[in-house]
C-alpha cells in the first residue's frame, strides 16, 4: 500500500497519471475512464453524442477505484425487480411500461413509452448525492441500446461525463439465446434483486 501511495505521489509531482488496474489516476481523483470500446466498433444504435463508452466489467472496476462515480440503471422497474441490478445502481427508467389500450392490442398486453420524468428523475438522484452535471455518470440498460438513447438525452441537457455501458446488465445472447456473453451479470461484480429504498425509482404522483 505504501509503495502504491509513493507511486501516486511521484505521478502527481511529475504532472502525470498513474494507471492502476486499467483505470488512470491523477492524485486521489480518477482521471478519464479508460476503455477498450471504440465508437467505430459499435452499431449505430449504441453510439452516443457524448462519445464515452465502457463495458460493464470496466464500469465495475472503475467504480471500485472511484466510489464517486454514479451508476444509473435506466431499465423499467419490473426488469430491475425480476432480473436484478448492480448493488450501487440508481434506477431511473428511460422508458416505462403501460397497459396497451388500442383496439388492435391483445387484452392485457404491455407497451413501452417514454418516461416524461426521466430527466427530472436523474436530476433528483444527482442532487441527492451532492453531485452536478459535470459528475461522471455510467448509464446502463439491458444490453446497450436504451442506455445510448438515455445518454443522448442527458448530454443534450448539459451532462458532460455520461458514459454508456455498451453491454448493459444482461449482455449479449449466446448461440442458445441465453445472455451469458458479457454484461454486468457476467462480469463478476456484485448485483442484487432488491435495491435499497433510496436507489429505487418512485414515479411522481400527478
Amino acid at each position: 500500500m505504501m509503495k502504491l501511495l509513493k507511486l501516486v505521489a511521484v505521478a502527481v509531482a511529475l504532472g502525470g497519471a498513474l494507471v492502476v488496474g486499467g483505470v488512470p489516476f491523477v492524485g486521489a481523483q480518477a482521471a478519464e475512464t479508460s476503455s477498450e470500446v471504440k465508437a467505430g466498433q459499435l452499431p449505430k444504435f449504441k453510439r452516443t453524442t457524448a462519445e464515452l463508452y465502457v463495458t460493464a466489467k470496466e464500469a465495475g472496476d472503475a467504480m471500485m477505484a472511484d466510489p464517486e462515480i454514479i451508476l444509473l440503471d435506466v431499465r423499467t422497474i419490473p426488469e430491475v425487480a425480476f432480473v436484478g441490478a448492480p448493488n450501487k445502481a440508481y434506477n431511473v427508467p428511460f422508458l416505462r411500461l403501460i397497459t396497451a389500450t388500442g383496439p388492435e392490442d391483445l387484452e392485457g398486453s404491455l407497451e413501452m413509452v417514454p418516461n416524461e420524468d426521466f430527466v427530472a428523475g436523474v436530476e433528483r438522484v444527482v442532487k441527492s448525492l451532492g453531485k452536478d452535471k459535470s459528475s461522471k455518470i455510467f448509464v446502463m440498460c439491458r444490453s446497450g441500446g436504451r442506455s445510448a438513447a438515455a445518454v443522448n438525452v442527458l448530454h443534450k441537457q448539459g451532462y458532460s461525463q455520461v458514459y454508456s455501458v455498451v453491454d448493459g446488465f444482461e449482455g449479449a445472447s449466446d448461440k442458445l439465446g441465453r445472455r451469458t456473453v458479457n454484461g454486468w451479470k457476467n462480469s463478476g461484480h456484485d448485483w442484487t434483486y432488491k435495491l435499497n429504498k433510496d436507489q429505487q425509482y418512485r414515479r411522481p404522483i400527478r
